[in-house]
């Protein structure tokens, strides 16, 4: 089983569309940021993650180019550097839904993504709609006559 953490895009009001826009991220390895590296970031639009593995591997290139017999620990390196964004290319993922206003809305354990799904919806749509706290009244801009302070009322002759 995988477990696929549920994000829903900020509220419009529509449940529906909501729903519709809701996107299911399995907590797995990432064969495709693997084997791919760049071309997963740029396919799946991660462009602080591309940032980040372009100046990974420049500064790697660069230590390669200046010390002698680095090609031994140059592929090692390479090799690390895949697998640092295979595990952690799907958190990624998270992070921009997070800076797009996506919220967690929930975590699925599932044998695939359609039972993900179909698990997810069950729940949420059986659950009312979340109940929004009423914001406080405004503050009226008139000055009042309350005194400040420790005393109830306001001295004479002070």
């Amino acid at each position: 089983m995988t477990i696929y953490t549920v994000h829903l895009p900020p509220e419009t009001g529509d449940r529906v569309a909501d729903a519709e826009r809701a996107v299911f991220i399995p907590e797995a390895f990432s064969w495709g940021a693997f084997i791919l590296g760049p071309l997963w970031l740029l396919g799946n639009r991660v462009w602080l993650a591309l940032l980040l593995w372009c100046g990974v591997v420049a500064a790697l290139l660069g230590v390669a180019a200046t010390t002698a017999g680095m090609s031994r620990l140059g592929g090692l390196a390479a090799l690390l550097v895949a697998l640092f964004f295979g595990w952690e290319g799907r958190h990624f993922l998270r992070m921009k839904l997070d800076g797009r206003g996506f919220r967690l809305a929930d975590v699925v354990a599932a044998r695939n993504p359609r039972d993900a799904e179909r698990s997810f919806f069950l729940r949420w749509l059986e659950s009312p709609p979340p109940v929004r706290p009423q914001p406080p009244p405004p503050r009226s801009a008139a000055p009042q006559d309350d005194v400040l302070g420790l005393f109830p009322e306001a001295s004479e002759g002070a």
